[in-house]
């Protein structure tokens, strides 16, 4: 909950520098156990919530081995099948990570993105995955557009 409120920036006053030191911290010792060690799918949903929430600013700062962690975390569960909101949860983060300067502008990114997306459009009946993916989809074409 304080890793979502400071990527929300409901606590604006929290210096750059700190807010990075807990977010590697999160990224570092807590993301690769939940992932790892807990099978409920609510908590996964979690995780990807938690990381469509970190800020510009740290995304940037973050090493590139922890930003490798956050697209591979959200990229393996946009292509999960078997739990549609897992899998809009996860497209969600994708869509607010081509928001991102520090994702942008990673070409193999935004088609790793494009791919998760249709997925999501031509795989799944539900209509979150649908929205989710419309709306992250909208979101990759504005990338684009500024690449251009």
């Amino acid at each position: 909950v304080l890793l979502e409120a400071l990527g929300r920036g409901v606590l604006p006053s929290i210096p750059t520098d700190v807010a990075l030191e807990l977010w590697s911290g999160f990224l570092r010792d807590h993301v690769p156990v939940l992932l790892r060690d807990v099978d409920a799918a609510s908590t996964k949903v979690a995780v990807c919530d938690a990381l469509a929430t970190i800020p510009d600013p740290v995304l940037e700062l973050l090493p590139t081995r922890s930003r490798v962690l956050c697209i591979s975390t959200v990229m393996t569960r946009a292509h999960d099948a078997d739990d549609d909101y897992l899998r809009g949860s996860a497209i969600r983060a994708l869509g607010h990570f081509l928001e991102r300067r520090a994702f942008r502008d990673d070409i193999g990114f935004l088609l790793d993105a494009l791919d998760a997306c249709l997925g999501g459009l031509r795989t799944s009946q539900d209509r979150f995955v649908a929205i989710k993916a419309c709306w992250a989809l909208g979101n990759l074409l504005e990338a684009l557009s500024l690449l251009a």
